[in-house]
């Protein structure tokens, strides 16, 4: 979903960014690709050297933290 929601930016605002100056359509671009790459080192976990056993754990895990918050708040 997301890879579609970028295309139609793109493709929507390439050429009024281009018409405002062509440094300012990469840096638009730029600072995206970098928005996405601070979530990639901050956001998503490292599974490097981890068993899929032990990533579907974690993920369950966070998920059932979640579920706790949620029925904590109740």
């Amino acid at each position: 979903m997301l890879k579609w929601l970028s295309g139609f930016f793109v493709t929507k605002y390439f050429l009024l960014l281009m018409s405002i100056g062509e440094s300012t359509g990469y840096g638009v671009f730029a600072g995206i690709c970098m928005a996405g790459g601070f979530f990639v080192i901050f956001c998503v976990p490292e599974t490097k050297g981890k068993s899929l056993e032990e990533i579907q754990m974690n993920f369950a895990s966070s998920s059932l933290d979640d579920d706790s918050l949620e029925n904590a708040n109740v």
